[in-house]
């Protein structure tokens, strides 16, 4: 005689046959389970390669553009240290057009003039008397002179103020001559610390402190050239006698 199953046994059978039909679609053979996660694997990859192209591209831009924003930057200073000794030429030959000719530290200080700090070479008192023949105070100092900043006004200019020295023999008449300049001249006899006598056969060259081994000159007549040391020697060499320059 058949015995039949009742409906428990049955509900039985049927929960265990569910469990293990579950349990074997949850255990993926290890070759099924990497190739679901290679996919994943090489998108990680792929970002990584593009993020190294992309940091190398920028390297590569940095170290081509570097040296022309340097360079650019180098000649923006330049040009506007020419535009200070532009004016400063200018201020000196209004002054001079309203003195016979002559500039402040040629004329006594009894005619308000500042020739008595000359043989000092006090720059600082030299030139207050074109406080009112430019536009600032803050010209005096080249955007290229690491060792000099521009002062607040002219009642607190001293030395370390300025950039540009002053040749205290220069005519007003005679375009030859060298009226001023970047500070950083090497050479020349030192009378005091701040007063160098230049022969017209000097071997005065152009120190490394603001532009590298180049510098700007003011003309007596209000020229302002950029010369090298060949070239600026060549400009003393046509100066007759030997001139004084102020040096701050």
């Amino acid at each position: 005689m058949a015995v039949w199953p009742n409906a428990a046994t049955m509900r039985r059978v049927e929960i265990a046959s569910q469990g293990t039909n579950h349990g074997n679609a949850n255990r993926l053979s290890p070759v099924s389970r990497s190739a679901s996660d290679c996919p994943f694997a090489l998108r990680r990859g792929g970002a990584l390669t593009e993020i190294l192209i992309v940091i190398g591209t920028l390297g590569v831009l940095a170290a081509l553009l570097l040296p022309r924003i340097v360079t650019g930057r180098a000649e923006a200073h330049r040009l506007d240290c020419v535009s200070n000794l532009r004016e400063l030429g200018l201020g000196a030959r209004m002054w001079s057009n309203d003195h016979d000719k002559s500039f402040p530290w040629q004329v006594s200080t009894n005619d308000r003039g500042t020739l008595e700090f000359a043989s000092a070479g006090a720059l600082d008192r030299l030139i207050q008397p074109l406080g009112k023949k430019l536009s600032s105070v803050q010209i005096l100092a080249c955007p290229s002179d690491k060792l000099r900043g521009p002062a607040q006004n002219f009642g607190t200019l001293g030395s370390s103020n300025l950039s540009y020295f002053i040749a205290l023999d220069a005519l007003d008449d005679d375009p030859r001559m060298i009226l001023c300049g970047d500070r950083n001249l090497v050479g020349g006899q030192m009378i005091n610390e701040h007063l160098m006598v230049a022969a017209p056969n000097a071997a005065i060259t152009w120190g490394t402190d603001m532009h590298v081994r180049a510098g700007n000159i003011c003309l007596a007549d209000g020229t302002v050239q950029q010369v090298k040391d060949t070239e600026l020697q060549k400009q003393l060499s046509r100066q007759t006698n030997s001139v004084r320059f102020a040096i701050p």
